[in-house]
């Protein structure tokens, strides 16, 4: 659609002088003279440069105090909750990033037309079955106009809207009010929306890495998989801070632990995601999937659960502790290892590390063989049998009748334990090595026996690094007595006798442990022969 110029200029002239009269009578003629002569211009040369130039400007002038607006609402959610007879609908509030990245941007510079704010609650019921979590959120008092931001010349102006819903028109104490938060961040002038945009990008950024992606050293425990009321799957986790004071390279000892330590070292966090080490760079030229999995055997008391320990203080990854009880489809074990986001916050794969203690002690109903795996039985009736049972004589009938309900109950007890999507050895195998890679994830797996896991889990390309923690060596026994006594001086060569006299493979790092607490500065002989004593019982 095209317009005139000219009726641009006989619109804008007569809206100014109708709407702005007083004022440009008194101090701002000079924008009609102007106006005018730019007209008289315009008439005189025709050139399609000047026309454009003119029309451009005029536009431009004529929108220059225009208020570019952005609304920022506050949520509800109206669900129904039942109890016995009687249902009850609920208001939830609800709070976007961007709504929360304001109220922080308030929090932390602190406009100075602002001067009150107040913690509320914040309920969250994601489910009627499920126990509601609270959240707190800081929110202004008054409705007020602000400016928010000096430099941008953005302002902040807040709407508090008392609304008053009757849940029980039959009940009047069942009267709910609540307040209802609407903000609205505005700037006059060309270009304003982009501004504020661009701010509130920024804002939010702030706020992700400040308060939702704060990553503290921490430990999730994987507590289930489930489906809220819009049918959309969901992990739930526990979280706790990691503090360990066990260190590999310090108060960790096993056999081999210098050539473990190196191979852990490839999968230490970085700073930068994005960024490759060269151990990253080597699998890629070897065409190998860049991930660490390790299976840790050994009897209890060796050590498994010290070195899962150290590895994630050496690593600076975050441990994901699973059982496998509590794994039930293969849908649910491919989210598991395939998430980035855990209770909201996102992670990168590299920071990470998948702990699965005990693999081989959830029993067979939980990780099948393929050896395992029950095949509906051969000898089954046909219908036709059954129906010729009425047909048989009395005592037949009952031997008939028997035979078909033991088998019947054979087929419902098959039913009940073949699902669709139950979680076999191959979907694991194919979820850890399959076609979509784990890139740059840490799984860690743990045995007491190694013998009742199916081969074909451990061999290369699904296992990287089989660690057989055993009970300690002579040379295991040897280091953790030097690292109890390492500040005294203590002449070795006195002690050959009894350093010789130790047998290895009878007691677990475990009991070394215990022993060298129980005898402190001053008794290195001491614990030397009682050490000697548990190893020659």
């Amino acid at each position: 659609m095209h317009i005139d110029p000219v009726q641009i200029i006989q619109l804008t002239l007569y809206s100014k002088i109708v709407n702005e009269a007083t004022i440009l009578a008194t101090k701002d003629n000079k924008y009609i003279y102007f106006t005018i002569f730019l007209f008289l211009v315009y008439k005189i040369f025709h050139t399609e440069y000047i026309q454009q130039q003119y029309t451009d400007w005029l536009d431009s002038w004529s929108h220059s105090d225009e208020e570019n607006i952005i609304i920022i609402p506050q949520h509800k959610r109206i669900f129904t909750t039942y109890s016995g007879s009687q249902s009850r609908e609920t208001v939830q509030q609800l709070y976007s990033e961007r709504f929360r990245a304001i109220n922080h941007y308030l929090e932390k510079h602190h406009p100075s037309n602002i001067n009150k704010m107040i913690e509320i609650s914040r309920r969250e019921t994601k489910s009627i079955w499920d126990s509601e979590t609270v959240d707190y959120v800081m929110l202004p008092i008054n409705n007020e106009k602000m400016l928010l931001n000096r430099e941008l010349d953005i302002y902040f102006e807040i709407n508090i809207k008392e609304e008053i819903k009757d849940i029980d028109e039959k009940k009047a104490k069942d009267i709910t009010s609540y307040k209802n938060y609407t903000y609205k961040l505005s700037k006059i002038g060309e270009g304003g929306f982009s501004i504020l945009n661009k701010f509130l990008d920024n804002i939010v950024s702030e706020y992700k890495n400040e308060i939702l992606n704060k990553k503290e050293h921490s430990i999730f425990e994987y507590v289930k998989y489930k489906h809220d009321e819009e049918d959309r799957c969901e992990l739930v986790f526990r979280k706790y801070p990691f503090r360990s004071n066990k260190f590999l390279d310090k108060n960790i000892f096993f056999e081999n632990k210098d050539e473990f330590i190196n191979y852990i070292d490839r999968f230490i966090k970085k700073s930068n995601p994005q960024e490759k080490n060269a151990a990253e760079s080597q699998y890629e030229d070897a065409g190998v999937t860049f991930k660490a999995s390790i299976m840790m055997m050994g009897p209890p008391g060796c050590g498994k659960s010290s070195t899962i320990r150290g590895i994630l203080n050496r690593t600076k990854r975050h441990g994901i502790l699973v059982r496998w009880s509590a794994i039930n489809t293969c849908a649910e074990f491919c989210s598991l290892l395939r998430t980035t986001k855990i209770n909201e916050v996102q992670y990168e794969p590299g920071e990470l590390c998948f702990i699965f203690e005990d693999f081989d002690a959830n029993g067979d109903d939980v990780l099948k063989s393929r050896s395992e795996i029950v095949e509906a039985p051969t000898d089954y009736y046909s219908f036709s049998t059954c129906d010729s049972v009425s047909e048989t004589s009395e005592n037949n009938n009952k031997s008939e009748l028997n035979k078909t309900k033991k088998l019947l109950d054979q087929l419902m007890t098959l039913h009940s334990q073949k699902k669709d999507d139950a979680l076999t050895l191959e979907c694991v195998l194919n979820t850890i090595d399959g076609i979509v890679e784990l890139h740059d994830l840490m799984l860690i797996f743990t045995t007491n026996h190694l013998e009742k896991i199916d081969t074909a889990f451990t061999r290369p390309g699904r296992i990287d690094y089989v660690l057989n923690l055993g009970l300690a060596s002579t040379e295991t026994i040897r280091e953790m007595l030097l690292h109890k006594y390492r500040n005294e001086s203590v002449d070795l060569l006195k002690y050959n006798r009894l350093f010789n006299k130790l047998k290895g493979d009878i007691i677990s790092p475990a009991d070394i442990q215990m022993t060298c607490l129980k005898f402190g500065r001053g008794q290195f002989k001491e614990c030397l022969e009682e050490l000697v004593k548990k190893t020659n019982i």
